[in-house]
């Protein structure tokens, strides 16, 4: 096992404050999301950024409105088995991703690359 980090660059395009921009990776050998980082690459604070497996059909992660560098840590949350509700429990688990991997971009100023996220996948 090992980390494989996966770098997705987004190009925005658009006005600024409204750029918008999707970018995914090839085919991935399928893993568990151990980490995120975002580079903002000097974005206003208005910047949405959404994540998804899209292979999985499942979001990773979204954030509104930021634009300072981060590295986060998604974890999935546990569901009761009989409501299929979830709650947050200690330990949650960490993504499957079966890939590809999308990134979108939104309410951004235009720029190539506007955003850019490194998946950090334990294949």
């Amino acid at each position: 096992m090992g980390i494989n980090p996966i770098e997705i660059p987004v190009t925005t395009t658009g006005g600024d404050g409204v750029a918008t921009g999707s970018a995914q990776t090839g085919e991935i050998t399928p893993g568990e999301l151990s980490a995120l980082f975002i580079d903002y690459n000097g974005m206003p604070a208005t910047t949405d950024v959404i994540v998804s497996d899209v292979g999985g059909n499942q979001l990773l992660f979204s954030a509104a409105n930021l634009s300072v560098d981060r590295m986060v840590f998604p974890r999935a949350s546990a569901v009761d088995l009989n409501t299929g509700a979830s709650f947050t429990a200690v330990g949650d688990a960490k993504y499957p991703v079966r890939g590809p991997i999308r990134v979108s971009v939104e309410d951004a100023d235009a720029d190539a690359p506007g955003v850019t996220v490194t998946a950090y996948l334990v294949t």
